[in-house]
């Protein structure tokens, strides 16, 4: 596997475009392998000194004949391994939103540029025969993600109530500014300070949130006992072969596809194409069907809306996750999705905090990190985050980073940022905030 290491990064940017009846135009490709023939969205990879928006906007114009179609949001990014010009290329792609006013529109005068670029037919497809086709369809999940999109919010902008920033959040330009601009950044209070914990509470800009074990429980075991029946191995073997791939996995430089054909191979299996399907299809059915949401997991993110905070969800994980988000329909209640199988980095790596900062707009010192792992919480922190360790069931023994708070649910970090007045009329009453602003305080002291 350290050869992936060597390939060449190229970016991409893509266009999911919609008509009125909620329909994708993608476009089909007839490659050999080990692309093969599939099905795209608009897109292609960026000029030099071009950026994401620029060249998925110039690759739409190019390939459709349109140039009055506005680009949208972004909703997805992803990473994957490929061919392109004889060579084998990680390709990065973000990919944006778009709508079109005509239903099943059709193209301009790029029937030289299809040719040229290898585009073999264009398709206006439903959602329902993406679910039913035996087509290969580039992003995996097109139709499962387009549906979160209409579902639950993407496609229509939210008024965000947001508190209005004191004084002195604005007082100075932060650090570091992931958009080169001036954002307002949280007044940094220590321990001795004089000060009201809503004053603490006031300068919050977002809050950033692990998934496995911090928003949902998710069940492995039954994957760990039916793979290996299923590849006929044995279940030490098979997870023994398969934690060497599991780092590559989740940074997307393999696919789960990949990863367990080279898992077969190590075990001196036959990784046949039907075996290997079958395994990523029953990998996917068990997570999907063993992740639940926490009680006070969808209470919290909807308060983190209603008081104005972004969110980014930032999870270590492989290609299954955003369709278990969209099926429990968290993805609408969300600013960022950050997915380390997407990003091409895990935490506790810089790179995947600060890509979630940067899609949100803040600065490090303006954002709060909730998450189980105490490692993960001190590589928020190394960042100028403000870290919280969630811990849901007995304490694992791990010691929490210097500066961490640790809770038990995420009502209990609700209560951390809620002006003074609010959590008094809570049933903890002014005790358990006396409490929390001593421990909150002090943690920031660091």
């Amino acid at each position: 596997m350290e050869e992936s290491r060597e390939l060449r990064l190229r970016q991409a940017g893509r266009v999911i475009v919609l008509d009125p009846e909620d329909r994708v135009l993608l476009f089909r490709y007839d490659e050999g392998p080990p692309n093969g023939r599939h099905w795209c969205t608009p897109g292609g990879g960026l000029d030099d000194g071009e950026d994401y928006v620029a060249g998925a906007r110039r690759e739409l114009a190019e390939e459709t004949g349109w140039t009055d179609v506005a680009l949208g949001a972004e909703v997805y990014e992803w990473t994957r391994t490929m061919e392109f010009a004889d060579a084998i290329v990680r390709q990065h792609e973000r990919i944006f939103l778009a709508r079109v006013e005509t239903a099943g529109r059709g193209l301009g005068e790029v029937a030289a540029m299809h040719t040229s670029d290898g585009i073999a037919a264009w398709h206006w497809w439903t959602l329902a025969e993406m679910d039913a086709t035996d087509e290969v369809i580039w992003p995996p999940g097109l139709a499962d993600l387009v549906r979160g999109l209409i579902g639950t919010g993407q496609l229509r902008r939210r008024a965000a109530r947001r508190r209005p920033p004191s004084a002195a959040a604005w007082a100075a330009p932060p650090p570091w500014s992931p958009c080169g601009q001036t954002v307002p950044v949280r007044p940094l209070l220590r321990a001795g300070d004089a000060g009201s914990y809503a004053a603490l509470v006031g300068g919050w800009d977002a809050c950033l949130v692990d998934l496995y074990d911090t928003l949902l429980s998710c069940d492995f075991s039954p994957n760990r006992r039916e793979l290996p029946k299923l590849a006929g191995v044995t279940a030490d073997a098979w997870s023994e072969a398969y934690a060497h791939f599991w780092a590559t996995v989740q940074t997307g430089r393999v696919s789960k596809t990949e990863a367990f054909g080279q898992t077969l191979q190590a075990l001196g299996a036959q990784p046949s194409a039907d075996l290997v399907r079958a395994l990523v299809d029953r990998d996917r059915e068990l997570a999907l069907a063993s992740a639940r949401l926490y009680d006070d997991a969808i209470p919290f993110l909807e308060w983190l809306r209603s008081a104005g905070l972004k969110i980014a969800i930032v999870s270590n994980c492989s290609e299954h996750t955003r369709p278990l988000l969209t099926k429990l329909g968290v993805i609408g209640l969300a600013d960022a999705v950050i997915l380390s199988c997407e990003v091409g980095a895990a935490k506790p790596s810089a790179e995947i905090y600060l890509r979630a900062l940067d899609r949100l707009g803040v600065a490090a010192t303006a954002a709060v990190f909730v998450d189980d792992q105490a490692s993960y919480c001190a590589g928020a922190a190394e960042l100028g985050i403000t870290a919280v360790q969630i811990v849901r069931g007995e304490p694992d023994g791990n010691v929490s980073a210097a500066g961490t708070a640790v809770v038990r649910s995420l009502t209990e970090v609700e209560t951390m940022l809620w002006p003074a007045e609010g959590f008094k009329a809570r049933p903890e009453g002014e005790d358990r905030l006396r409490g929390l602003t001593k421990e909150v305080l002090s943690c920031l002291g660091r």
